[in-house]
């Protein structure tokens, strides 16, 4: 099989995968607005290493395993959630190491494993 074939196939074959196998997502300047359906993989950090705001908004619905606002030691993030969703299937963290803040008005917030 020649190697563009064999890249075609693998590439096909990554397609399929999962998206819980997804790879990390994370927000780090500015402030990033969800008003639609999206999955951001297994970690979702608003904050990392810098600052970072995140708003759900009306018909937004954010999906994630794990959840960090205010990831790293010197980090801050935001987040709002004003008529949309946040779902986290395992732990969500405000306030990690760094500083984290975590509006809800008017949406919600769920965390398969509690808070």
């Amino acid at each position: 099989m020649s190697s563009p074939r064999l890249l075609a196939v693998c590439l096909a074959a990554l397609a399929l995968l999962p998206v819980s196998l997804r790879a990390d997502t994370t927000f780090d300047s500015g402030t990033t607005t969800i008003s639609t359906g999206t999955n951001f993989g297994t970690n979702l950090y608003v904050g990392y290493s810098g600052t970072a705001t995140m708003e759900v908004v009306a018909g937004g619905d954010a999906q994630n395993s794990f959840g960090y606002v205010g990831y790293r030691e010197g980090s801050v993030g935001f987040s709002t959630v004003t008529g949309g969703t946040w779902a986290t299937s395992n732990d969500f963290f405000v306030g990690y190491y760094g500083t984290g803040s975590l509006d809800i008005n008017g949406g919600y917030v769920t965390d398969a494993l509690g808070f």
